[in-house]
């Protein structure tokens, strides 16, 4: 994850290959993986063949997805719903099943944070 952080920002999808939402997410991860392809990176990952994740992202809940935009002081940053950023998750989780609408506006919300970090840098 943290190599696919240095391309742009990861969209992250946890979940189980038993929950139904979840398996209903795929069509749609599908699609944004094919439309952001090269500007930000679409990731799903099993918490039960994954359990070190669940533990490390404090998930609860299932699908559980945020954007990663990149790592401060050996942290995660995330973009929340809102715009801002966050190193504390809980602000930036999205619980439950969403529309292919919100992850959109989260993705598109967290690659003009990176255009802006960017022209600050230049």
């Amino acid at each position: 994850m943290n190599t696919s952080l240095q391309e742009g920002p990861v969209f992250l999808r946890l979940g189980a290959e038993w929950c139904s939402s979840c398996q209903s997410l795929k069509p749609i991860m599908s699609e944004l993986a094919a439309e952001y392809g090269g500007k930000a990176t679409i990731m799903s990952a099993d918490i039960d063949q994954n359990p070190e994740l669940k533990t490390y992202f404090g998930v609860k809940y299932i699908p559980d997805s945020s954007v990663i935009v990149g790592i401060e002081e050996g942290e995660y940053v995330y973009m929340q719903e809102n715009g801002s950023v966050s190193k504390d998750r809980s602000q930036a989780r999205i619980v439950r099943l969403k529309n292919k609408q919100a992850f959109e506006r989260l993705l598109n919300l967290s690659l003009l944070n990176e255009k802006e970090i960017d022209q600050v840098k230049d």
